[in-house]
């Protein structure tokens, strides 16, 4: 294909509405100056409005953000050199950024937007002779995986995630807007706007007709090949069929047009700025780290000990700190904290009594009853017309003696909880001719109600047939089909199903009807020659979050994974 000699640029102008993995709706223009030869630059301006997790995770959000920014710098296909990058977490909530990056040729550049490639692409085409050819289409799938035959369950899966996606597709827009510096000579699902200008506009639900396509023709194995992700599989399926699906989407431009940068020149001055963008990047994640770490100590139960012994926070205060700390268990470290108000001889009586109480309260739950009864009666005798925490005393002394006092582990032990498992959790060589998880449950079961969900990372399990209790109501049996070295987890009471729907109606309860704690199994296949599959450590970490709160004789700790993966000193 021979190249035109004579020059021209166009200006491409994207406004997308897209996701990204710690955000929410990305919307952004990305304004594309081209020259004949294929090479150019690409402006691009975007506002990602950021989850709302809460004051605590900010920073953590921020740091994510800031390294995915990195990656995409660093790993965008095609492009050149960056210059006039800028970014900043407006008040509204959102990440503002922008940047400039330049190319030598248009059809070797893809654009990294998170862990994944955005699939739109812009193809350049020209022959000697001919209009030139800007077509809007799509990259070939991404990572797909092996998939078998449809699943037994592989409808009910689909109708889970298929409203999961509709509901994503609802702010999903896209509009493709090309200025152009010649006159367009003809139009191919392109609309006008003036006379150097065209846009295509894409819309989320115009593509939900593919959702129910997938659904009529049972076509499950289509979502199966990005392991039901969300996110790639709009990116991966959803966005080109439908793009396919409109025919060629073309620009036909005239072979005159003006010239619209010095490309060469402007390259060379980017690429000395590369590294300041870069330490820039670097400075403000180390700062949103420190940020970080500060939270987590703030949240410490060593510096709640230590917070008021300066006199920074009153006495109300540390109260509060005690109590934070006894909803941890950590009973030990709050009697540190009432100890302190209790020496203090400034101390009003009313923090006195509640301090002597709920160091009572500690001792009686750590098993100690005669300590738990030393600091009632301290709080009868000393303070007496402090009314509230004295009947209060007089009533743990009562129960106590009586024996019918009840302790917060004693109350914790109604709930049910899954005490052992097989596969036994965390174990990466589990041998994929298993037909069968199965999880032995603390308490007899309601065996007409379960909830069992996927936990991304990890792969859900094929299901091979209705699941089932025992007659001791104890022990769930899921049958399934289990492929080699893959990682699978799988949510019990928890998971992705369950992310935006707080409320659980469905799920583990035992016969009284108390729903049980939240599990999450997670294991690995060996592959056929045995050799153990290393499961993520993020996925570790991520899932013993929820399994921490399983019983205490139940080791579901992943510590010895991770240390076994530690490289000796």
């Amino acid at each position: 294909m021979e190249k035109m000699k004579k020059h021209r640029d166009y200006l491409l102008i994207l406004v997308v509405f897209c996701l990204l993995p710690v955000a929410g709706c990305i919307q952004g223009q990305a304004t594309v100056s081209l020259k004949p030869d294929g090479s150019g630059k690409v402006l691009i301006e975007t506002v990602i409005d950021l989850p709302d997790s809460g004051d605590p995770d900010k920073y953590q959000t921020y740091y994510k953000i800031l390294n995915q920014t990195k990656n995409s710098l660093l790993m965008s296909e095609g492009i050149d050199a960056w210059q006039n990058v800028d970014w900043k977490f407006l008040n509204n909530g959102k990440f503002y950024f922008k940047g400039e990056a330049y190319f030598a040729n248009i059809n070797d550049v893809t654009i990294q937007v998170g862990k994944n490639k955005s699939n739109l692409k812009i193809y350049y085409i020209e022959e000697e002779g001919k209009p030139i050819i800007v077509e809007l289409g799509c990259l070939k799938p991404q990572s797909q995986t092996e998939f078998g035959e449809a699943k037994k369950n592989s409808a009910i899966r689909y109708n889970l995630f298929s409203e999961d996606v509709r509901q994503m597709l609802e702010d999903f827009r896209l509009d493709v807007i090309i200025s152009a510096g010649s006159k367009p000579v003809a139009l191919n699902e392109f609309e006008k706007l003036d006379e150097k200008t065209v846009h295509y506009l894409v819309q989320g639900k115009r593509m939900e007709y593919l959702l129910d396509y997938v659904r009529e023709k049972e076509l499950y194995d289509i979502p199966e090949r990005w392991n039901y992700n969300r996110d790639d599989f709009i990116n991966n399926y959803l966005l080109p069929a439908y793009i396919d699906n409109r025919g060629p989407i073309r620009l036909y431009l005239d072979n005159d047009g003006a010239v619209l940068c010095d490309y060469e020149k402007e390259k060379q001055d980017a690429k000395k700025q590369i590294i300041r963008i870069l330490e820039k990047l670097d400075a403000e994640a180390v700062k949103a780290k420190i940020k970080i770490n500060k939270n987590t100590l703030a949240g410490s139960s060593r510096d709640l000990t230590q917070q008021n012994i300066a006199g920074d926070e009153s006495i109300n205060s540390q109260l509060l700190n005690g109590l934070k700390l006894e909803s941890r268990d950590d009973y030990a470290k709050a009697i540190e904290i009432y100890s302190i108000i209790i020496e203090d001889d400034k101390s009003e009586a009313k923090y006195l009594a509640q301090a002597y109480y709920r160091t009572g309260i500690c001792y009686f739950e750590m098993g100690d009853d005669k300590k738990a009864i030393e600091q009632f009666e301290k709080v009868i005798n000393k303070f007496p017309s402090e009314r509230v925490p004295a009947i209060r005393s007089s009533n743990m002394i009562r129960d106590i003696r009586k024996g019918i006092a009840v302790r917060k582990s004693d109350k914790q032990a109604e709930i049910p909880v899954v005490v052992s498992s097989a596969p036994q959790l965390y174990v990466e060589d589990v041998n994929f001719a298993n037909e069968s998880i199965t999880i032995k449950f603390s308490h007899e079961m309601d065996s007409s109600n379960w909830f069992y969900s996927s936990f991304a990372p990890g792969k859900l399990p094929a299901v091979t047939a209705e699941p089932y209790f025992d007659s001791s109501g104890q022990y769930w049996t899921l049958p399934v089909k289990l492929e080699p070295y893959e990682i699978y987890a799988i949510a019990f009471n928890c998971g992705d199903a369950v992310k935006k729907n707080s409320g659980l109606i469905a799920g583990f309860r035992s016969k009284s009807g108390t729903f049980g704690k939240p599990f999450v199994l997670v294991f690995a296949t060996a592959d056929v020659d045995n050799v153990p599959t290393e499961i993520d450590e993020d996925l570790l970490i991520k899932a013993d979050e929820i399994n921490s709160n399983q019983k205490k004789d139940f080791d579901s700790s992943p510590k010895s994974v991770l240390k076994a993966r530690q490289p000796e000193k």
